[in-house]
Order: C-alpha cells, then sequence, then structure tokens
C-alpha cells in the first residue's frame, strides 16, 4: 500500500509552477523485534528470501550482512516497510525545475519523476516546484528565471535543448542551474553558476576504436547527431592508427566505409549483399536501437561475419535483449557512460518507479538532483562521480552484450 502511494505521488503530472512539498507528517516507522532463541545462518536466511517471509528475514538478521546478495535483499525489505530510515526534520530542501514541455517530450515528465523519486528517497522535508514553458525563447525563460528568483530558490534543474540553455546564459541569472541534457563543450560560456549532466560521446568514442580492426564499417542515421558521430569515429580512429603505425595508417584509413541509413530504409541489400570489402570488418552503430537489430539481423544473414559490432551508449538498452538474437549480438561491446550506480538509492528509485540505470537524461538529472541536494544539506553525495569546472565527469566502461545481460568487458 506505502508503495502504491509513493508511485501515485510521483505520476503525478506538473503544471507551471506547481509545488510538491510532502507532508510534514513522518511516515509510520515499523520495528521488527526477535522472539526466537534459534540462530539463522545464511542458508537459514535463503530460505526465508525465498519463502518470501520479510518479517522473520529481518528480526533474524543483523544489520549488515557479510554475503552481498543477502545484504541487498535486506536493503530491500527495509526500504518496503521503512525501517532504518529516520526522517530529518528541521531542514527544508528547496529546488526548482525548468521544463520546455514540447521540446523535450517525455523527459517533461520523466526527469520531474526521477527528481522526485530522489528526493523522496533521501527522506528529508522538500519543496520542489515545477515551472513548464511552452519554448526556449528568451522571453519565456527570462520570465520564468525572473520568477524562480521571486520565490528565493537558488538552484534549478533545467533539461533544456541546447537552445533553451543559450536563452538561459543571456539571462545573466543569479541562479544555479544544471542541465541535464548538455555538454559544457556544445555551448560557450564560462559562468561558474552553471553545470552540465551531458555525455562527451567523444570519450565513448575513443574507447570503442582501440578495438576496431580493419577495415572499419560505420553505420550511421540521417540526424546531425548521427552524421557528428560518424566524422568523430573517423577522426579518432585515423589517430589511432597514425599513433600506432604511421606507415600503415594511409592504407588502413581507405579501409573506413560509411552507410547513412535512412528513417524509411529496412532492407541493406545494397550495402551488404556481395560487399566483400566489409568483410570480417568491425561494424560501428551510430543508430537507434531498431535500426541497430534490423542492421545486426542483415549482417548475419548476409553472412559478413563481423569481427565485432560496436556501439555508444544509443544502443544501452534492456530491449536490445528482445530486439536482437543472441547470434547477432555475438562479439558486441557497447560503451556506457551510466555503469555507476549507488546500490541502495538504484532500489529506492525503482520502488517509486523511476528506472534511471540505462536512460542518460533521467540518470544525468539524478546525478545533478545529488549534486544539489549535497550542496543545500551538507550531506555527502551519493554518487562518486566527479563534477569539475562545472561538467560531470564520466567515466565511460566497455559492456559485453550477454545472452540477457550487460557486463563489464575488461
Amino acid at each position: 500500500m506505502i508503495r502504491l502511494l509513493l508511485l501515485l505521488l510521483c505520476c503525478s503530472m506538473p503544471i507551471l509552477a506547481k509545488s510538491s512539498t510532502p507532508s510534514p507528517i513522518p511516515l509510520p516507522k515499523s520495528y521488527i523485534l526477535n522472539l526466537s532463541e534459534d540462530l539463522c545462518d545464511d542458508w537459514c536466511l535463503e530460505d526465508l528470501a525465498a519463502q518470501e517471509q520479510p518479517f522473520s528475514f529481518l528480526a533474524l538478521s543483523p544489520k549488515q550482512l557479510p554475503d552481498m546478495a543477502l545484504n541487498e535483499q535486506r536493503a530491500i525489505y527495509s526500504l518496503m516497510l521503512n525501517i532504518d530510515q529516520p526522517l530529518r526534520v528541521g531542514m527544508q530542501i528547496e529546488l526548482a525545475m525548468l521544463i520546455p514541455k514540447k521540446k523535450i517530450g517525455r523527459y517533461a515528465y520523466s526527469t520531474v519523476n526521477s527528481t522526485k523519486a530522489y528526493l523522496l528517497s533521501r527522506n528529508s522535508d522538500f519543496n520542489l516546484r515545477i515551472f513548464t514553458i511552452d519554448d526556449e525563447s528568451l522571453e519565456s525563460v527570462g520570465t520564468a528565471l525572473e520568477q524562480i528568483e521571486s520565490l528565493g530558490i537558488g538552484y534549478v534543474i533545467a533539461p533544456m535543448t541546447l537552445e533553451g540553455a543559450n536563452s538561459v546564459v543571456q539571462q545573466n541569472s543569479s541562479l544555479r542551474i544544471f542541465f541535464p541534457t548538455i555538454h559544457k563543450d556544445d555551448i560557450n560560456q564560462s559562468s561558474p553558476l552553471l553545470y552540465f549532466g551531458g555525455i562527451n560521446y567523444q570519450d565513448q568514442i575513443a574507447l570503442l576504436v582501440e578495438h576496431v580492426q580493419s577495415p572499419l564499417v560505420i553505420f550511421y542515421d540521417n540526424s546531425e547527431f548521427g552524421k557528428r558521430l560518424m566524422e568523430q569515429t573517423k577522426q579518432s580512429y585515423i589517430q589511432r592508427l597514425e599513433q600506432e603505425n604511421p606507415f600503415e595508417a594511409a592504407d588502413k584509413a581507405r579501409k573506413i566505409y560509411s552507410y547513412k541509413i535512412d528513417q524509411d530504409r529496412s532492407n541493406l541489400k545494397l550495402f551488404l549483399k556481395d560487399n566483400k570489402k566489409i568483410v570480417e570488418g568491425s561494424f560501428i552503430l551510430h543508430t537507434p536501437l531498431i535500426k541497430s537489430s534490423m542492421i545486426m539481423s542483415q549482417l548475419t544473414l548476409y553472412e559478413r561475419n563481423a569481427t565485432n559490432i560496436l556501439s555508444t551508449q544509443i544502443n544501452y538498452s534492456p530491449m536490445i535483449f528482445e530486439m536482437t538474437q543472441p547470434r547477432d549480438r555475438r562479439e558486441m561491446l557497447i560503451a556506457s557512460s551510466l555503469s555507476y550506480q549507488p546500490e541502495k538509492l538504484a532500489q529506492r528509485l525503482l520502488l517509486l518507479d523511476s528506472e534511471t540505470m540505462y536512460d542518460r537524461i533521467n540518470y544525468a538529472t539524478v546525478v545533478g538532483t545529488d549534486y544539489f541536494y549535497s550542496l543545500l544539506s551538507a550531506k555527502p553525495r551519493e554518487y562518486n562521480i566527479p563534477i569539475s569546472n562545472q561538467q560531470v565527469q564520466y567515466q565511460p566502461t566497455l559492456l559485453k552484450v550477454l545472452s540477457s545481460s550487460f557486463e563489464q568487458a575488461y
């Protein structure tokens, strides 16, 4: 019942300048008493978990368990029953969110939900005000920032496009603003009050090209983003070749092939059938998951015998296991910048219906909320990801795509 109430709270869609302030009445606390004189070892606790007996499990287990799986189960039960989560009173966290609802689509809901879920998980008194704007013009952004300042709120989470971020830069505002959607390198600004959580895809590409075997084959979509990733991949690969062996660099650079996949194209026969020059190459996919799954299946169909299939964050999703066959994704590596998630916080976010592990915008939103929460409350951050020069410094890692899960490659 508690979980259902929290889900309903998180799923309510905000309107302009709507305030989300939890009730001042603390949540009811639960206490589990051990009335048994019997000892319960790991086997006993595993049996209680298998039988779904949370009360007996908690009563017979100490606060920390050496077995990680059992300790994780204990944390889940504790969260569900609101145990060991003392409410911190006397401190209210005040945040604002600036949402261009028409420009960011579904993220108008999901970023708000992620921020609420994080604040609820910290079990502190908070006031979250949501300001929605129809566009990202100078006038709309300026009016919203003035309203936020007039309320005495100093910290803002702003999932905006590059247009909106540029409008913010021109306002000369005194607010601290975090953009989960923008990387600092994509905008010309130097204000110490603006923070950026966007992913640096160049770092991911640099990691991927270390595993390229010539010939290199690049598939990309017709978006500006896809074209940029394609060009960055070529440049990064050529730089690697020149560093490793300048004498062979020119010859291998001639064996770079790029193919633009239009939105309505579903048959790659023209690119793949009888195209012997790409056989046993490394294939880098700068395409959304639906297109990528189509490409992988047809690589198998036309027997191009890929040495490996490589991708950036774009295809980091559990849906890949439903949309592709195991043989199609054999030898696939994905570079992800979202590999770190505090275990206990991740469990709480999931219970509050907020999935951040596979979504770069929601993930960055929670990282930014965590950072501002730490500044406001003087409490330690949950995320240990460095933030320097106003930019979140993600450390990408390579992941293998196994039969039903991702696993760190090296």
